[in-house]
């Protein structure tokens, strides 16, 4: 028993030097420009949660900006959000929201954290209709996986409304917190 726990651990210390080597190395070679400033993004994210009112909530957030400095994205951000109770009636209703975004990564390395922000008004589907503000405010870990193509691992807190009025019935809100994964693609008009 004590050989293969000693194995194990002997395989842990090996496996981590290779890991760590790959987090830390830069994304460009040393002759390409490590700077991504003048670059354009794109991202999509997609998240499930507990609802705000209903049991469950499925939120998909899309972004664009322009790279104004080096890892600093500015931008506009769209967000489509569903609720629903899954089970009995289908009862349901969808948001959609739009609004400036604005993306900061904090190292150039392979793996590395983010932070984005966004401040987007829309409507709720549902209930009377009436208009809506969310603030997004995203922290998470990216990883480069191509020269272009980012992976996002990530968790959404999302801050809204107070009061929400569903039916004849008006239910205190709360904010939402929500795990998302996503894609990212960087490009550059030449």
């Amino acid at each position: 028993m004590k050989s293969i726990l000693y194995l194990c651990f002997v395989g842990l210390l090996v496996s981590i030097k290779p890991q760590g080597g790959f987090a830390q190395q830069t994304i460009f070679s040393p002759s390409q420009n490590k700077s991504t400033a003048k670059t354009w993004q794109i991202g999509l994210k997609e998240g499930y949660s507990r609802g705000n009112i209903l049991k469950r909530r499925n939120g998909l957030q899309f972004h664009t900006g322009y790279s104004i400095a080096n890892n600093l994205i500015i931008g506009l951000g769209a967000a489509w959000s569903k609720e629903w109770m899954g089970f009995g009636p289908h009862y349901y209703f969808n948001e959609i929201t739009f609004g400036p975004f604005a993306r900061y990564q904090f190292l150039s390395t392979r793996i590395s954290p983010f932070i984005e922000a966004s401040y987007q008004v829309g409507k709720r589907l549902g209930g009377e209709n009436k208009p809506i503000g969310i603030a997004f405010v995203n922290p998470g870990l990216t990883i480069h996986l191509f020269r272009r193509l980012r992976a996002d691992v990530g968790y959404s807190f999302q801050f809204g409304a107070k009061k929400y009025l569903v039916g004849i019935l008006s239910i205190k809100g709360q904010n939402v917190g929500q795990a998302q994964i996503g894609l990212n693609y960087l490009f550059s008009p030449r």
